[in-house]
């Protein structure tokens, strides 16, 4: 019994499980006329799975704008061939409720796929749904991902098969813990992890000492279900070291102007660059662009600015996010937001052409390259880390409490299991014979 609850203690914490899927950035089909800002617009980031027996390897979109997990059947050279996995289950053919920008119809099916479970490679069985027929206006415009797996929320109300969600499958299936997940780029920009089912610090202890969490509630955007962020105030004004933006006094009109209408952000990673509000694109054409050798340019419906080397990028007017409930301040700042190729500098915020009531923001990978946030699909919680933990003894009191509780049960135990071994003996010795045996 002792030696259970001590297990209990010291050990119950191996038993959450987590998953790691670590992604790459792809390439973006081009055409080759296409401008390096689409280059710069997509941030097609992918992970690979093996998938049957014998193992196929298929590289899976990460999407913040889909729910859907599915796996393509399209081009058996390289995309999923279920004929060639006899591990491979068919369920039943499906028709999606809503209909998918990208398929018609597929298959729910059921095959084993390799994941890093716990920092380790497991083979385990999982339900997916294999698209056997694509629309053909996406057909047109290029070929099927090998797969998606959708980060958006899954919608209950119009479709009951979970299966479709890649986090509630593994959820239901009891390979990770709980819904909680974060996306964390490494010192490589193309390059990062996203970490399924446990909180970053309880993964990589040694790297997340800052581990108080504040947490908001999601907007709900009623079309898209996407992830979104309100913010309680939006600045735009003088450049700051890290750190300072605390003390920033932002009723100084003349260095900070307040955008009281432009506070929605919406999360999709897979956007390469920021889509700014129309308030912040009058504030830079009279604050830097005119300012600055920076010319404009359109490509389709979007407007983005280029720089010469000499132009002073660091005068760029940073964008001050501050979110009360989170008590924290997000800065975009000239760092963050210009980026250099081909002897020029890239703006890496865009806008679209003649739409006076934009006030959305689209935050893609320059926001997510210096911010890793947690997300929690069960809650539609967003969270970030914000603040040291501050030692405390609460954790040791209990610990000592239940160690106490523990030593002073073996000690009582012990104390019983001897006295009733005394008593044993006593009775025995009382029935033994004294009187003196004489000769």
């Amino acid at each position: 019994m002792l030696l259970f609850l001590l297990y209990f203690i010291f050990f119950i914490k191996k038993t959450l499980n987590y998953v790691i899927l670590p992604f790459k950035t792809g390439i973006p089909d081009l055409d080759s006329d296409d401008s390096h800002f689409v280059f710069l617009l997509s941030n097609e980031i992918y992970t690979t799975l093996k998938i049957g027996t014998p193992s196929q390897t298929i590289s899976l979109n990460i999407e913040f704008r889909y729910y859907p997990f599915f796996i393509s059947k399209y081009d058996h050279k390289t995309h999923f061939n279920e004929s060639n996995s006899y591990s491979y289950k068919k369920t039943k053919i499906y028709s999606p409720y809503i209909s998918s920008s990208i398929y018609n119809k597929g298959i729910l099916s059921n095959d084993k796929f390799s994941l890093n479970i716990n920092n380790t490679i497991q083979y385990v069985n999982l339900p997916f749904l294999l698209a056997t027929d694509f629309k053909e206006n996406y057909l047109k415009e290029t070929v099927p991902p090998g797969g998606i797996i959708g980060m958006n929320f899954f919608d209950d109300s119009v479709d009951k098969d979970k299966n479709q969600h890649f986090i509630k499958m593994l959820k239901e299936n009891n390979i990770i813990s709980s819904y909680i997940w974060s996306i964390k780029y490494n010192s490589k920009d193309n390059e990062g992890e996203i970490l399924i089912g446990k909180k970053p610090h309880e993964i990589y202890p040694k790297i997340y000492k800052e581990n108080i969490i504040k947490w908001t509630k999601t907007e709900i955007d009623t079309v898209l279900f996407g992830w979104e962020l309100i913010f309680d105030e939006v600045y735009y004004g003088k450049y700051v070291e890290k750190g300072e933006e605390k003390n920033i006094d932002f009723k100084n009109k003349d260095k900070y102007i307040f955008d009281e209408n432009s506070r929605n952000a919406k999360l999709i990673i897979e956007n390469g660059m920021i889509k700014g509000s129309v308030k912040y694109q009058n504030y830079l054409k009279t604050n830097f662009i005119k300012d600055n050798k920076c010319k404009e340019y359109k490509e389709d419906s979007l407007i983005y600015y280029k720089c010469d080397l000499n132009a002073k990028i660091e005068n760029l007017p940073s964008i001050y996010f501050i979110h009360k409930e989170l008590n924290y301040t997000f800065v975009l700042d000239y760092k963050d937001l210009f980026i250099k190729y081909n002897n020029e500098y890239y703006l890496l915020v865009y806008f679209y052409d003649n739409n006076d009531n934009d006030k959305y923001w689209n935050f893609g990978k320059p926001f997510f390259k210096k911010y890793q946030l947690l997300f929690d699909h069960d809650s539609r919680n967003i969270g970030i880390y914000n603040g040291i933990e501050k030692k405390s003894f609460k954790g040791i009191i209990i610990f000592l409490f239940i160690l106490i509780i523990i030593i002073l049960f073996g000690i009582t135990y012990y104390l019983y299991k001897r006295k009733f071994r005394r008593k044993r003996l006593n009775e025995i010795d009382e029935g033994y014979d004294y009187t003196p045996v004489f000769v």
